[in-house]
């Protein structure tokens, strides 16, 4: 994937080590939700949705790009990780605030806006499908993930 896609072996690595993380995060998020620890699941689900992917997008931008098969360096991919980068920060304040209902209402806010996000994002690569089989993995992962936390958004009452 490295050499196909003109990244270096290391930047390789470093993409598919932020993905993998990505992923590992967001399966525990699934199993600590459908357990009833919400606001454990909307803080990881943000922070490795929208933050893993900030950091990704702002410091190896350009090679995730690449394996993807995408423009690189283009203005919309500084935007997107502004996005992300928001919900995260958005989501740590109000993690450090008191827990009442209206911060947990916060909390499933950012939540299901990420996981929408994330869903629209793997429509998106559905799009592109025909570029790469990669871009329906994500599709399918993308649609899983906002299927299963939906399901926690609404046993904790946010829907």
């Amino acid at each position: 994937m490295g050499e196909k896609s003109g990244n270096t072996p290391q930047e390789t690595r470093i993409v598919k080590a932020i993905e993998r993380s990505r992923i590992a995060v967001c399966f525990v998020a699934m199993f600590l939700g459908h357990s009833d620890y919400f606001r454990t699941f909307a803080a990881l689900t943000v922070f490795s949705l929208a933050g893993l992917t900030a950091v990704e997008s702002f410091f190896f931008g350009d090679a995730s790009a690449r394996i993807k098969n995408w423009p690189v360096g283009t203005p919309y991919q500084a935007q997107s990780a502004c996005n992300n980068a928001a919900l995260a920060l958005v989501t740590l304040v109000i993690l450090v605030m008191p827990e009442t209902e209206r911060t947990d209402a916060a909390l499933a806010t950012t939540t299901a806006c990420t996981l929408l996000f994330i869903l629209l994002s793997g429509v998106n690569h559905l799009s592109h499908a025909k570029d790469a089989s990669i871009h329906k993995k994500r599709f399918y992962g993308a649609a899983s993930l906002a299927v299963s936390g939906g399901v926690v958004l609404y046993k904790w009452g946010a829907f």
